[in-house]
């Protein structure tokens, strides 16, 4: 995600290389839905962010902008799909995976 600071026309991309999202099977049809579901939540998420930061109520800093992305991410999938999880790193154990990139 990149999120640019419009009083100076900085940007900073805000990346999580490889991530593990994984949905309980309740409500998901199969991954191409579970991928749809991620996207518009990684949306929005994204747009939240970047309506902080133009607001100034969060700080154009990388770590800053992550740790609060990271947080919507995961209270959205909490909130919308209990049991579900959002983590920095490769899946383990038995869950099916499925590469797909996600830009917003």
């Amino acid at each position: 995600m990149r999120v640019q600071n419009i009083s100076n026309g900085q940007s900073v991309l805000i990346t999580y290389p490889i991530a593990c999202i994984t949905f309980p099977e309740y409500n998901i049809a199969n991954s191409a839905h579970a991928a749809q579901i991620f996207a518009e939540i990684l949306d929005y998420a994204a747009r939240t962010v970047r309506y902080e930061v133009q607001s100034e109520k969060l700080e154009f800093l990388n770590w800053p902008m992550k740790q609060r992305l990271t947080y919507l991410i995961k209270s959205e999938m909490a909130d919308s799909f209990p049991g579900s999880v959002f983590t920095n790193g490769g899946c383990r154990g038995t869950v099916t995976t499925t590469a797909t990139e996600y830009d917003c």
